[in-house]
């Protein structure tokens, strides 16, 4: 009789401690998986071909948010922020249909195309000040661009050895 209740005692502690470390799966609801998305915790199962897309911001949009940078930077009067804005909207909209289009070689020549006619209806819209204080502006982007490729892609701490050389020089 005693082996009985030490066997039975002993299978229901067994029992008990199995059934302890059984996680409890159940569904995510709707707004859990909406807090979740582009989380990188372990309950997070997607790959990255899987993740859904930001919602892009329309052209107009856009060519709001860049004219009203202009505008401040610029000090445009209501008359040049308007047809500013108009002149935003048509090369944002432009520049969205040919990435709709998806072919690179004229992507890369149709915002070169964009660029310029921004910059000629720039130069009838703007005084001779705000057009240098622009073209400052474009300058300074310029030399950031120019600073991150004399990195030829490397970050901080990436692409050196153990010595810390270069790269290149190593090869």
């Amino acid at each position: 009789m005693k082996k009985t209740i030490i066997a039975s005692a002993v299978l229901l502690f067994t029992q008990i401690a199995i059934f302890a470390q059984t996680p409890v799966v159940t569904p995510p609801s709707d707004a859990s998986a909406q807090t979740m998305k582009g989380s990188r915790g372990k309950g997070n199962q997607r790959g990255k071909d899987q993740r859904e897309k930001q919602p892009t911001m329309t052209a107009a949009v856009r060519a709001v948010q860049y004219s009203n940078q202009l505008k401040s930077a610029l000090t445009l009067n209501a008359d040049q922020y308007q047809k500013v804005l108009a002149v935003n909207t048509e090369c944002i909209t432009r520049k969205d249909a040919m990435k709709g289009s998806g072919d690179k070689g004229a992507m890369k020549t149709g915002k070169s195309d964009i660029k310029a006619y921004r910059l000629g209806e720039y130069k009838k819209i703007f005084t001779a000040q705000q057009l240098t204080a622009y073209q400052n502006m474009n300058d300074d982007k310029g030399e950031k661009d120019d600073n991150n490729d004399e990195r030829d892609g490397r970050r901080k701490g990436k692409g050196h050895g153990k010595d810390g050389g270069d790269r290149k020089e190593n090869n």
